[in-house]
């Protein structure tokens, strides 16, 4: 009954419309790349295989150079031991036998940024379903009951991480095989190493291709569940739809503001790292070779948005459950959101009142 409501024609229909935009506006922007391009590409990647290992022992013997230098003398115990996992971390890539792929489809596929958008839009579509069911009498009836409002609450948490696994991994997939198609990708290279292609060169992660397509849509699953959490999380506490798309990109853009403005060596660095804008970025950290530091421990960077994000998520599902089982809540608003939109609205009315009047 609750999957019915939620995945109704109309809604089914504007999420695979979104996949079929997605899908043209992908095919549109590669279908007219010239031959030259390509094989421009393929020199490139054929000096990149050639100069791979001569790269990467330049990063190790940089980071020897300075582990036996004084330069480290005055230096925190982090700056010594991200060299000497640097130096671990390159040795280890040193090992990997890299070789020229037909790839081209793949790396195009990559570079695509506009997918993540559609797949996000359509998740919120099933989450805007969320909070139409409040206008239902059937809403208020479940809410009378306190086993009825954690059951509800889990239920659609459920449906919707089921549905953003399935929508992304209907994105991620169609789009490599439309690019894979487009450009004759050779399938048998995608069990090959990351590194083998320039764009992964610095990634440490000891996988394939494949296996990369497979870390990319769990990446996508992690970024679209934490904003469509947070948009959730929102139309629990607010009512006006208005206000709710306000302050959803209110906090994106104070957190794109905080992501941007906040250098990686700052003592504030963890509200980059912890940021929902890092977490959209998340397939490039995966991709390239970046620390993190706590204390003296040091991983990837990856590994630390991605605690992050789960993390996030979690909190957010709990925070759910504790305004779910508030009975006295229901129809009710936070008096801060009262607060904010009483102060929206104050400004809109005197902005209003100083506009001339038009006869």
């Amino acid at each position: 009954m609750e999957i019915r409501k939620i995945f109704g024609k109309r809604r089914l229909g504007i999420i695979f419309l979104l996949w079929f935009v997605n899908c043209f506006c992908f095919y549109k922007s590669y279908d007219s790349i010239e031959k030259a391009e390509i094989k421009n590409y393929y020199d490139k990647q054929k000096e990149y295989v050639l100069l791979y290992e001569a790269g990467i022992q330049e990063v190790i013997d940089a980071s020897e150079t300075i582990l036996e230098s004084d330069l480290l003398k005055n230096s925190s115990a982090f700056v010594e031991n991200n060299l000497l996992k640097t130096r671990y971390d390159f040795i280890q890539l040193k090992k990997i036998p890299v070789s020229t792929t037909n790839t081209f489809g793949f790396m195009k596929a990559y570079e695509y940024s506009l997918g993540i958008f559609f797949c996000m839009a359509s998740v919120l579509v099933i989450v805007s379903s969320f909070a139409d069911e409040k206008k239902n009498d059937f809403f208020l009836i479940l809410h009378a009951s306190k086993n009825g409002r954690y059951n509800l609450v889990i239920r659609r948490f459920l449906i919707l991480l089921l549905s953003c696994a399935f929508i992304v991994f209907l994105y991620e997939t169609s789009t490599y095989a439309i690019s894979a198609g487009i450009f004759h990708d050779s399938l048998g290279d995608y069990l090959k190493p990351v590194q083998s292609m320039p764009e992964f060169g610095q990634c440490i992660l000891h996988i394939n291709l494949f296996e990369m397509l497979i870390l990319y849509i769990l990446a996508d699953i992690i970024i679209v569940m934490l904003f469509c959490m947070l948009f959730w999380m929102l139309t629990e506490i607010i009512f006006k739809k208005n206000i709710i798309i306000l302050c959803f990109f209110g906090i994106c853009a104070l957190e794109l503001l905080l992501y941007n403005i906040i250098r990686n060596q700052s003592v504030f660095n963890i509200l980059k790292y912890f940021n929902i804008f890092a977490v959209f970025n998340l397939k490039e950290y995966l991709s390239t070779y970046s620390n993190y530091g706590i204390f003296n421990l040091i991983t990837e960077t990856s590994a630390i948005i991605s605690a992050f994000s789960v993390i996030s998520i979690l909190l957010l599902l709990i925070l759910l459950i504790l305004k779910y089982n508030k009975s006295d809540t229901v129809g009710k608003q936070p008096k801060i959101v009262l607060t904010v939109q009483q102060f929206i609205y104050k400004v809109k009315g005197d902005i209003l009142s100083r506009l001339p009047l038009v006869l």
